[in-house]
């Protein structure tokens, strides 16, 4: 079986928006197995139109060990093209890949019954930034930070927490203290202080 695949016509390292799945776009070609007869010709280059195949997807780290692999069920279009999101059938994994910048291949597989014998289709390098997208960030240094840093979700310290300039809280949200509030120096209150539960 040769030809099973056009080049592929890209596949781009892309994480989507909060509330759609992370993955990676890709978007093939299939060519069908058989030869297309026609008087005179024997033609084996021609596309699948609106056949179910099965694709397999597996990256491999930088040492040939398997870091991610799912399979997906693929319909094509009337020109035998097919659009997947790889990491959309296998979530959990894919959000467990280390994008750290160490080089990783990503081989594609193709089966035409349902999924018992795959052939590879193609094995390439799968290029990325690795800063481009971060998850889980654990930092066991000094994390330094030279311009604003913005929070969408909830900050947790669990240490001590040393502010050396001013704290300010705006748009009149309230804080809440639950435990004591030692102040050494001196306290200016510009509106009223009311003390509950003393």
């Amino acid at each position: 079986m040769k030809n099973l695949l056009t080049s592929v016509l890209f596949f781009a390292l892309t994480f989507q928006a909060i509330a759609q799945t992370d993955g990676i776009t890709y978007q093939a070609v299939i060519i069908g197995p058989d030869a297309l007869e026609l008087p005179g010709v024997d033609s084996e280059g021609n596309y699948l139109p609106n056949a179910t195949v099965a694709i397999r997807f597996t990256i491999y780290d930088s040492g040939n060990q398997i870091e991610f692999r799912e399979v997906q069920i693929a319909d094509t279009d009337e020109f035998g093209r097919i659009n997947l999101l790889i990491g959309e059938a296998n979530h959990d994994e894919f959000t467990h890949i280390s994008w750290d910048g160490t080089p990783k291949d990503l081989e594609v597989e193709i089966d035409f019954d349902a999924g018992s014998n795959f052939e590879t289709m193609s094995r390439e390098k799968l290029t990325f930034l690795p800063y481009a997208y971060h998850r889980n960030i654990t930092a066991t240094g000094t994390l330094s930070v030279d311009d604003n840093t913005f929070l969408n979700g909830e900050l947790q310290v669990e240490g001590p927490t040393n502010l050396n300039s001013t704290l300010d809280v705006n748009n009149q949200n309230a804080t809440n203290l639950t435990g004591t509030l030692t102040v050494d120096g001196e306290t200016n209150l510009n509106n009223a202080f009311s003390v509950n539960n003393s």
